[in-house]
């Protein structure tokens, strides 16, 4: 039989599926893949006004307030910004179903890991039942062998406690054989 299931052993085994460790892997890419087209870091790709510090080029740009040197620099964002907020929401949906996906196969890890558990410790109730039902079915071939010799049971007796015993231990050999 295998040895008792030590406490937190589930978690670990649900640590090493190949299904959960996909499924994390799947939810960190789209965790990623969504905090790169967050609106915040698409603007931050975009084009920028020129830093306070910069030098004009002429005395008639000094006149231009420096936000509106560049003319693109503000118009370009504004313009893009619904392919920015488009590509974020498939994003965000993307991870939406891929956390919905890692949840769903964790839950079933559990599940499956719960059951195998459960069935284990089955197995081995039945296998300790069974044990004991071979001693005692032994015992009872012995006491039956026994007064047979003494002359005090006929060897029916001894062949009734043999076919009892022969069966039961069939079956914990057989429960054996499945741990």
């Amino acid at each position: 039989m295998p040895p008792a299931t030590p406490a937190g052993l589930p978690s670990t085994l649900l640590e090493r599926r190949p299904d959960v460790r996909g499924a994390e892997a799947l939810l960190r890419s789209a965790n990623a893949r969504s905090a790169s087209r967050s609106p915040s870091s698409s603007r931050a790709s975009g084009s920028r006004p020129p830093t306070a510090g910069a030098r004009p080029s002429s005395t008639r740009s000094r006149a231009v307030p420096q936000h509106l040197e560049h003319g693109g620099s503000i118009v370009g964002p504004l313009f893009s910004g619904g392919r920015l907020i488009g590509g974020y929401k498939a994003a965000r949906a993307d991870w939406e179903a891929s956390r919905a996906a890692y949840e769903q196969t964790t839950l079933v890890a559990f599940q499956e890991v719960s059951d195998a558990l459960i069935a284990i410790d089955r197995l081995r109730v039945v296998h300790d039942e069974l044990a004991r039902a071979v001693v005692a079915l032994g015992d009872a071939y012995r006491l039956a062998r026994l007064r047979f010799v003494d002359g005090l049971a006929s060897y029916f007796e001894v062949l009734e406690a043999q076919q009892e015993l022969f069966p039961a231990e069939l079956a914990l050999a057989a429960s054996s054989a499945t741990a």
